[in-house]
């Protein structure tokens, strides 16, 4: 009776810990987050497909004219995304912490112009200035 118990304990704990980890995965962080930094303007759009998976879109504009502009597919969990494009040949990561998306590409990606670059602090809800004309 005993071992019967353990058993049913066990089986409890790992149906918790299975739900508890699929929970984590279905998070949203979809929506419109805006960059305005000392040296550029622009957006992070996300869109939530399905579980963890979301649709992402990043367009910035530099004071010196240069744009730079990448999209794809991130899987967010726990407040952290990893892209590796291999068409695009970019690799980002978007860390989310108090309605703030912090992007760092580590200033690699390709389709960036002059100095533009897609790293920054992007808040959720703000319309960066480019957004507003």
């Amino acid at each position: 009776m005993r071992a019967l118990k353990s058993l049913l304990l066990l089986v409890a704990l790992v149906a918790f810990a299975c739900g508890t980890a699929s929970a984590k995965s279905t998070k949203s962080y979809a929506g419109t987050y805006g960059l305005d930094s000392a040296n550029a303007t622009g957006s992070l759009k996300l869109t939530q497909v399905k579980g963890a998976m979301h649709q992402f879109e990043i367009m910035v504009y530099a004071k010196d004219g240069a744009t730079c502009n990448i999209d794809g597919m991130i899987e967010i969990e726990d407040g952290l995304g990893i892209f590796r494009g291999t068409f695009q040949k970019c690799s980002l990561t978007i860390h989310f912490d108090k309605g703030k998306a912090m992007v760092d590409s580590g200033k690699a990606c390709d389709q960036c112009g002059g100095k533009a670059t897609i790293d920054g602090a992007y808040v959720k809800g703000k319309m960066s200035k480019m957004m507003k004309k």
